[in-house]
């Protein structure tokens, strides 16, 4: 992933993720991956990935299950 430098990496992270639930690619009750695989995915720090997924879970565009991981929620 290409970054741009006026804007902060998280936040392209969660843009990068939100693109991909409304295109259809993570469907609601999906699986996100792992946050180091998403970390390699992306090319980004694993604090930076997990940064942006923690905003998400506040704004409710992913739901966390423990000992599961982080899905898409039902109603994106």
């Amino acid at each position: 992933m290409n970054f741009d430098d006026k804007v902060p990496i998280y936040y392209q992270i969660k843009e990068y993720l939100y693109h991909q639930i409304v295109t259809g690619t993570l469907a609601p009750g999906v699986k996100l991956p792992s946050v180091r695989q998403l970390a390699v995915d992306v090319t980004a720090n694993v604090n930076t990935v997990q940064r942006a997924l923690t905003e998400m879970l506040d704004e409710k565009i992913i739901e966390s299950q423990r000992g599961k991981g982080n899905f898409v929620t039902e109603d994106v």
